[in-house]
């Protein structure tokens, strides 16, 4: 179920990006994951909505009476100045960017898409909806679920299979629970000016890359004990670990995980990360404070290596488990990813 004008089977691990569809030349881009984000964003303006997706079929074969089962699936988008398409074959993924509609979903690659022998084959609009997301956060998508690098299968990981999941992400991406973070940009602001608030993983990703500028290092990650109840006069089993990482612009960032989200926080004030959550204090008392349970000097780099060692295929977001998947488990791997070896406790 990958026919879409293509004449190789071997599968790239790349995406395809043309960014003039419309006109009579042009030359595209071959993309790897690693490259995604960055070639990507300065390629297209990332920050434009998608204001409605839609969900296409056509036949894989020219011979086809029906659409039924047998047949390719692509997405069509729109943003206020482009229309866009997506689709997964055998090759790989491919974006085509357009001033038109027709060039992008009638066309794969600058070649007319396939069609059957009767009107029921033709190029066939399946369900359409509003958008939910920006580009930005779509191409996080991408990169975070490993797409390129997913090989293709014809039962599993098909064209059917990528379709059903981007349509699915740009239109739900506000209710897609799994994906929300608290995040509080400046916690110890004025909360008008933090822009605090429930987000998907993939906005976080891009607003912790605006914030943190390319020269912004890690120098130092401790773990932090804090008791689960105010009312705790012991907390030698009943505890919720989180990490604060300091860079070299004496930056504060928490990072915590709980049974239904994640929380991220920034703060130039250290303190108020030990002693706020969501802006709520934190539950401790004078026998069970919040202290220091680990401390390092840590590996001198970005906190976009934060980001990606969590997020990258999920690596970190497996079901919440109160006994094997908890903060604990979370902050322990985070700390021993980035702590340099040298402990300062």
């Amino acid at each position: 179920m990958s026919r879409s004008g293509q004449s190789s089977s071997t599968y790239t691990r790349k995406l395809y990006f043309d960014p003039k569809a419309d006109e009579p030349k042009g030359d595209g881009y071959w993309i790897t994951d690693e490259e995604l984000r960055d070639k990507l964003s300065n390629l297209v303006d990332v920050s434009e909505n998608i204001d409605e997706v839609r969900y296409y079929s056509n036949p894989i074969y020219p011979w086809q009476v029906s659409n039924n089962h047998l047949h390719h699936a692509f997405i069509v988008f729109q943003t206020k100045k482009w229309w866009w398409s997506i689709e997964k074959n055998n090759e790989g993924v491919t974006i085509q960017r357009s001033k038109n509609q027709e060039s992008v979903c009638d066309m794969y690659r600058r070649v007319n898409r396939t069609t059957g022998i009767t009107s029921s084959t033709n190029i066939t609009l399946v369900n359409k909806s509003s958008g939910c997301t920006k580009l930005n956060e779509l191409i996080n998508y991408l990169w975070r679920k490993d797409y390129l690098n997913q090989e293709y299968g014809v039962l599993s990981y098909n064209c059917q299979h990528f379709a059903d999941l981007i349509f699915k992400r740009i239109a739900e991406s506000k209710t897609l629970q799994e994906l929300d973070v608290y995040f509080d940009s400046a916690a110890d602001q004025p909360s008008g000016t933090s822009g605090m608030g429930f987000i998907t993983v993939d906005e976080l990703l891009s607003r912790v890359h605006d914030l943190s500028s390319s020269d912004e290092i890690l120098v130092k990650i401790e773990i932090y004990k804090a008791p689960i109840n105010s009312w705790q006069v012991m907390d030698a089993l009943m505890y919720h670990l989180f990490v604060i990482f300091q860079t070299n612009e004496d930056t504060y960032w928490s990072i915590e995980r709980w049974p239904t989200r994640f929380t991220m926080q920034r703060a130039k004030n250290k303190g108020i990360l030990l002693t706020e959550c969501e802006r709520n204090p934190r539950p401790a008392n004078w026998f069970t404070p919040v202290k220091v349970y680990q401390s390092a000097n840590a590996k001198r780099m970005p906190l976009s290596a934060v980001m990606d060692f969590i997020w990258k295929k999920d690596k970190l977001n497996e079901s919440y488990d109160s006994l094997s998947n908890n903060s604990k488990h979370f902050a322990r791997s985070v700390y021993n990813q980035f702590q340099d070896g040298c402990q300062v406790k």
